[in-house]
């Protein structure tokens, strides 16, 4: 049975930085490469694969330790204020759309 190609630790890495809202990219044409933002200080960060499947190795360009790094992204992120934002602007959408439907069956 083949395992899945997308089981690995590179894609549970940036599956997290998704979740925390960090962008990601790969810096040029290194395949085994991706540059971002540290979770822990926001500075540059390098994430390396040296082959499929292997550990990921985190390298933050201000120090930042890859056991405080790995912590930061494993944590739940702290936007509870903009989840709260998203609900009223869903709830009020929905108010306005009740309102135009009264409107449209007068």
């Amino acid at each position: 049975m083949r395992s899945d190609p997308f089981d690995r630790p590179l894609d549970a890495m940036l599956e997290r930085l998704r979740v925390h809202g960090i962008t990601y990219g790969r810096p040029g044409t290194e395949i085994d490469r991706w540059v971002t933002s540290c979770a822990v200080c926001g500075q540059p960060m390098m994430l390396h694969e040296p082959y499929l499947g292997s550990p990921v190795t985190v390298r933050c360009s201000a120090g930042c330790h890859e056991s405080r790094v790995v912590r930061a992204l494993a944590a739940e992120p702290h936007r509870y204020d903009e989840g709260l934002d998203l609900a009223e602007d869903a709830s009020a959408a929905a108010w306005r759309a009740l309102d135009l439907l009264e409107q449209a069956c007068r």
